[in-house]
């Protein structure tokens, strides 16, 4: 989804600097061809060739941003962001190589319960990417076409969009994968 607005940063002449990955075509570009900081620096419309400036002066009064609070809050999103993307890929990665346990556990039991809990849980753990992927799409349309959203600050709306799809992804994964580390066969 977010492929283009990727593309598009991937071959502005000034961002070739903080490439992760040279030589891509098209295709092969993802949120992997950029380190973190700079999709952060992304997110909130910061300039990518200027890395070495912190990311928290974009958020100065001064400079035209949302200050203390705001920073804050964006920053509170991120931790949040990242402590749910890890535990999906410990998820995914468990849930990938005890595969087979539970489908003994199904054959042994005669009960298909355990692997619809598994198909379940697995495929709410790859959706929850495409929910931050959407989030940092959205966050980066807001920033980059502020006349649509005039009056309110672009950060503001880029935390709130960050927010809901916290909210989202503890009501739609972390909730099951409560569940599934409670019982994890049944």
């Amino acid at each position: 989804m977010a492929n283009n607005v990727l593309v598009e940063e991937y071959n502005k002449p000034e961002n070739q600097s903080i490439i992760l990955l040279d030589n891509l075509n098209e295709d092969e570009i993802g949120f992997d061809s950029f380190d973190g900081k700079s999709l952060g620096r992304l997110a909130f419309g910061l300039p990518l060739e200027d890395s070495n400036t912190p990311f928290y002066e974009s958020f100065l009064t001064q400079n035209g941003g949302g200050g203390l609070i705001i920073m804050t809050w964006s920053m509170l999103c991120f931790i949040i962001m990242g402590i749910l993307s890890i535990l999906r890929y410990g998820c995914v990665g468990i849930l990938d190589g005890l595969s087979s346990l539970w489908i003994a556990h199904c054959a042994w039991a005669g009960d298909e319960t355990p692997a619809i809990g598994y198909i379940n849980l697995l495929t709410r753990s790859i959706v929850l990417s495409y929910i931050f992927d959407l989030a940092w799409l959205e966050a980066y349309f807001v920033i980059h076409n502020p006349w649509d959203f005039e009056g309110i600050g672009s950060e503001i709306l880029a935390c709130i969009l960050f927010t809901i799809a916290i909210a989202v992804s503890v009501s739609f994964w972390l909730r099951w994968f409560y569940r599934a580390v409670k019982q994890p066969f049944w």
